[in-house]
Formats: structure tokens, sequence, C-alpha cells
């Protein structure tokens, strides 16, 4: 039992080491996923691998690692797991049992991973539900899949999905339908959050990235948009060059500066979003004579690219000629780290 607690346990340690050496604060609540159960922990490392990679043949050689080091870490937590009064398998069918489980769990879940990927983009709350109700279904049939054979077959227990969906589920419960409960509190947790950050007194602090805060050096040759994410909020300040502005949700004033907004306001269609956009880079390419390149966060990001698609899909060349994803530092950054991706200019 203690090698088992010991096992489980220096998993997410050892991850939460690197992620401080690393400085990468913001991982740390992903650290417990290390060495979850099925399927969460391989739903984790896809999550990993999908933003991760730079290549086809950096990700083939990553999917093969995460595959061979969760079965491997899968084979050992139910050898040393196996109750001492039943007769345990031989340690390579253990193994051989769980990488092949790892792969095909790899498999299942790989959709639902990059669904997270892409709502983690976003930002949206509501996205989630789509990518974690199947592995709220699926683990407590790929929980004893580890163990042994015929496990596709018939149902699990109401003891097993009760575990494998609240793991503070006391033994006395066993007999008790738990899941429904189970679910509905997942689903009321963010509905819950939402409401509540819909809230104007729980709204974010004003988007104002570095940027705003500095010229543009004289090599950059154009004028910029920059988009902030959902549930940001603007409160109209300018930003110091005059050819950088800040993209507003609710349109310009008669004089064509961006309005201010709050955070309510940036739950709108990407669709009329983009409208307002069109318009403002039009504003500021007439007012500068410059390109213009749009920086974009979270739904920021999502409305440069609508605007493209829909410029591409109406025969005309896109007008922006910058449009990307980015995580803003304010301490230490004025332009977006993430790649962008370039387009004709204006």
């Amino acid at each position: 039992m203690l090698g088992l607690v010991a096992l489980a346990a220096a998993v997410p340690v050892l991850q939460n080491v690197l992620f401080l050496m690393l400085d990468f604060h913001s991982a740390e609540g992903l650290s417990p996923q290390g060495s979850a159960v099925w399927p969460y922990d391989s739903y984790n490392d896809m999550r990993w691998l999908l933003v991760y990679h730079n290549s086809w043949q950096a990700f083939a050689v990553g999917l093969v690692v995460a595959i061979g080091l969760r079965g491997l870490l899968s084979a050992a937590l139910v050898s040393l797991a196996w109750p001492a009064e039943s007769t345990r398998p031989a340690g390579r069918r253990i193994l051989l049992r769980n990488l092949g489980i790892a792969a095909m769990t790899v498999v299942i879940v790989s959709p639902f991973a990059a669904l997270a990927v892409a709502a983690g983009v976003v930002s949206l709350s509501w996205f989630v539900f789509a990518a974690v109700g199947p592995m709220l279904l699926l683990a407590p049939f790929l929980q004893r899949a580890a163990i042994g054979a015929g496990w596709w077959r018939g149902l699990p227990s109401a003891a097993l999905v009760g575990w494998s969906l609240l793991d503070f589920v006391v033994i006395r419960w066993a007999r008790v339908p738990v899941a429904p409960f189970v679910v509905a509190l997942a689903l009321a947790i963010p509905l819950t959050a939402q409401v509540v950050t819909s809230n104007p007194s729980y709204q974010v602090d004003v988007f104002r990235p570095l940027l705003l805060e500095r010229r543009l050096p004289p090599s950059v040759r154009y004028a910029v948009i920059v988009l902030g994410p959902h549930n940001s909020r603007y409160d109209g300040r300018p930003a110091v060059d005059p050819a950088v502005e800040t993209f507003s949700y609710v349109g310009r004033d008669a004089a064509g500066r961006p309005l201010p907004y709050e955070s309510r306001d940036t739950h709108r269609s990407l669709d009329s979003s983009s409208a307002l956009l069109a318009q403002q880079v039009d504003a500021l390419h007439a007012r500068t004579g410059r390109p213009v390149a749009l920086l974009g966060e979270s739904e920021g990001a999502m409305t440069t690219t609508r605007r493209r698609t829909r410029r591409r899909a109406g025969g005309s060349p896109p007008a922006g000629s910058c449009a990307g994803s980015s995580r803003w530092r304010p301490a230490s950054a004025a332009a977006p780290t993430a790649r962008t991706s370039r387009s004709s200019a204006r």
C-alpha cells in the first residue's frame, strides 16, 4: 500500500517541481492528472502533446513516448494495487495489457482533447461540456480494462461508477446510484461560475497589454489593432502610439475612436465582431496610411480569423496583415509570443 501511495504521489510532485523550475505556475493545477485513472490520464497527456509539438515527426515521437510511459505507469499502479488475497497475473501480461489500453485510450480521447485545446483558446467554458462529458461516461469502463478481459461486456457497478466520478464516495454508498447526482453537480458548477462571472462586480481587469503603453519601433511599418479576450473590458484610454488602437466590441464614436466596453459586450457572435473589426481596420488604415496588423487573444484571435475567412469567401484580399493568438506578458513583452499568420497587406 505504501508503494502504491508513493508512486501515485511521486508523479504529480515531480510534475509540480518541473513547473516551478520552469516558472510555469499556471499549470500547477494540472499536476494531479499525471497519475489519474483512465481516461483522465491519457486525456491530460494528449492535451499537452497537442499543444507542445512543432512538427508531425515530433508529434509521432511524443505520442509513442506518451503511450509507453502511460502504459508502464498504469501497469505499475495496477500491480501495486492488486489484492493480496487474489492471484496476480504475470507482470509481463499486465504490462502488455496496459500498453494496449493506453494506445486505445489515446485514440478514443484525442478528439475530445483537441476540442479542449480549442476551448482553451477561446476561453469559453461551455465548450468544456463536450470535451469532459465523454470522459465521465468512459471512466467506469476504462478503469476496469487495465485489470482483465471482458471489461467491455456489461455495465459497470454502481460502486465503480461512483468512485470514478466522485473520489470521496464512501463504501457504504456503494449501492446508491450516485452517477445522476454527480453529473448534475458537474453541470451545475460551470453554470454557476458562468452566472457569477457575468456579474459586473466580477469583471476582469481592464485589457491593457504593454503594447499600448509603448511607441512602435521605427522599423515597424504597420498600424496595429489589439483585440481583447472574452470577458475583457476597455476603459477608452488611447494607446501611447497613435498608430495603435484597441478593438472595441461596441464600435467607434463619431470621431472614429474606439468606444469603451464592458465584459458583457464581448458576449456576441464572431460575425458581428468581425463586421465591427472590418470598419475599424478601414478607419485606421485611412487615418495612418499603413497596412494594419491584428493581434488578438482568445475571442479576439477568433474574431481576426473570422474576418479574414469572410473576406476570402467574398473574393476580396484580406486587409489585415497579421492575425494571431497570444498570451500577453504584462511584465516582459510588448508583442505577442505565439506564432502569427501573415497575409497580404492593404
